[in-house]
């Protein structure tokens, strides 16, 4: 009778312990803030807001102005809750096109020396203005900022990656979790506070085999892009941001980049299925192909292309919405290669679209990318690698010839060619033959599609998918209320403390000091010597 007794109250303590949690979470309050609906940004953000709204949250979202909120309260009627805030404090826009500017270094063909010289002195400045820029636009509707601080959120979560967000969320003194839905590198490692290894660990943009040992030249070249940034982010992307959000808000702000490492948890867009290995933080968690969703069943329009398409399959051309830089030339140059292939090829249209196509190539406005990947009879596709379609491509085990044009871009292209599962045209190089034989090779070399289905198993072996992984770290964060325990003390330290500069300079001293003492003495001996000779 006792034994049952203490079962029953076992039992009963578990249940409500269980019931008080629930409670807790199913209270919480979420603000959400990134970008305007349509962008990969926020579909990323949607998927895990869904999940948690299902358990119970409340979800608001903070968006600016010209964002289509109208469309997105009615695709999310019920769900979500947006809130807009007024844009432009200025009447002059004085930002330049970052996105164009690096599209037109890289698709004009400027050589590697070149770019590494010219697009980052001039990608600088233009992201110095846009930081600015951006910080102006979040405060100077202070009546939304008013009410948002009135609202008693539980925690915020935000694209980490956009730093100027990073000032926002310094007026609130509540936990916060960041998504990143570019994959993680050089750059958010140093944000984090995680060790950077530029002998083993490619950096951002790094145009080699990600896998392999690095020459003396990648090396260096590695190493003077890693550093290179975290100066230029701290000395002036944190400056900027903190001297335009200091002239709104009267509490003195820290460094965004500070604020990186201090997070409760990082959900980054990456996995190790298709990243080298590289240390991370214990409050890091690797969410990548938050994306990815179930197949839909095909319109009839396109399931009789794809009956139509017999033996030789499908080739899927998609260069995504941002990247309007490819030239006509380099268009058609592409019409032109896959006009030669056996495959049929639905083609994503671009900007500008190709002068003419081939009787085996079908051009479209939109493409159900994700339904066309997933299909058996799809052979490849050539795609400009973006995060989210990449993974895509890798869930269903599908080979990639990329085209990368712009940012993370590079990164993820050189990923997917390290890990065997396709190859990489740079547009510089990007002629009718180039097209042609990469297609060719990707198509009929087995060793492309056995490494994509193979990397397609172990992102697959995982008893959670992503999102409900990126739902359990916030949920984890808002029941003990912050995640202080697994975030590292050097965030919270100063430059001096944190590169040891304290030491080094001790060090220094002393070392100074042993040679100018072992001099004198040495001189005191001889002299000594001398004298008794």
């Amino acid at each position: 009778m006792a034994l049952f007794i203490n079962a029953f109250a076992f039992m009963f303590t578990i249940a409500t312990l269980t019931s008080l949690a629930t409670v807790t979470c199913n209270a919480s309050n979420i603000l959400m803030i990134f970008d305007k609906p349509g962008t990969s940004h926020f579909h990323d953000a949607a998927v895990i807001a869904t999940l948690l709204n299902d358990k119970g949250h409340n979800i608001t979202f903070l968006l600016p102005e010209g964002s289509e909120i109208s469309a997105a309260e009615k695709q999310y009627e019920g769900k979500f809750s947006f809130v807009g805030f007024r844009k432009r404090c200025k009447d002059v826009i004085r930002t330049p096109d970052v996105v164009q500017m690096a599209q037109d270094v890289q698709v004009k063909g400027k050589s590697l020396a070149i770019q590494i010289i010219e697009l980052p002195l001039k990608v600088s400045k233009a992201v110095v203005d846009i930081y600015i820029e951006s910080t102006e636009d979040l405060f100077c509707d202070t009546s939304v900022a008013d009410t948002l601080m009135t609202s008693n959120f539980n925690l915020i979560l935000f694209e980490g990656s956009f730093l100027w967000l990073h000032a926002l969320i310094q007026k609130f003194d509540i936990p916060y979790a960041m998504l990143t839905t570019s994959a993680a590198s050089s750059q958010t490692n140093s944000w984090i506070r995680a060790p950077n290894l530029p002998a083993a660990v490619p950096g951002f943009i790094f145009r080699s085999h990600h896998r392999k040992a690095m020459s003396f030249y990648w090396r260096t070249y590695n190493a003077a892009m890693i550093y290179g940034s975290v100066i230029f982010f701290t000395m002036f992307a944190d400056q900027a941001i903190v001297s335009a959000g200091s002239y709104f808000y009267s509490t003195p702000l820290y460094a965004p980049t500070r604020s990186f490492g201090l997070a409760d948890v990082w959900l980054t867009n990456t996995d190790h299925s298709t990243d080298v290995p590289r240390p991370f933080m214990p409050n890091t968690a690797l969410v990548g192909g938050l994306s990815i969703e179930d197949p839909s069943t095909l319109s009839e329009e396109f399931q009789i292309i794809i009956d139509s398409s017999g033996d030789d399959g499908l080739l899927i051309v998609s260069l995504g919405t941002v990247v309007k830089g490819i030239s006509q030339e380099q268009t058609d140059a592409m019409a032109a290669a896959f006009s030669r292939l056996p495959q049929t090829v639905v083609w994503k249209e671009t900007v500008p679209r190709p002068s003419f196509i081939g009787k085996n190539t079908i051009l479209k406005k939109w493409i159900p990318q994700k339904d066309l990947i997933a299909h058996p009879k799809t052979r490849a596709m050539v795609y400009h690698c973006g995060n989210n379609g990449a993974f895509e491509a890798l869930y269903q085990g599908v080979p990639i010839i990329a085209v990368p044009v712009f940012a993370d871009q590079v990164d993820v292209a050189y990923r997917v060619m390290s890990n065997g599962m396709g190859l990489v045209i740079e547009p510089p190089t990007l002629t009718n033959e180039t097209m042609f034989q990469a297609v060719f090779e990707v198509i009929n070399n087995p060793k492309y599609r056995k490494r994509a289905k193979y990397l397609s198993a172990v992102y697959r072996d995982n008893p959670d998918p992503a999102p409900v992984r990126a739902a359990f770290w916030i949920e984890y964060v808002l029941r003990h209320r912050g995640n202080r325990l697994m975030r590292a003390k050097v965030a919270s330290m100063g430059l001096i403390q944190e590169y040891l500069l304290d030491v080094w300079a001790c060090c220094i001293c002393a070392l100074i000091f042993i040679i100018i003492l072992t001099k004198k003495v040495v001189s005191h001996v001889l002299l000594v010597v001398i004298r008794n000779e």
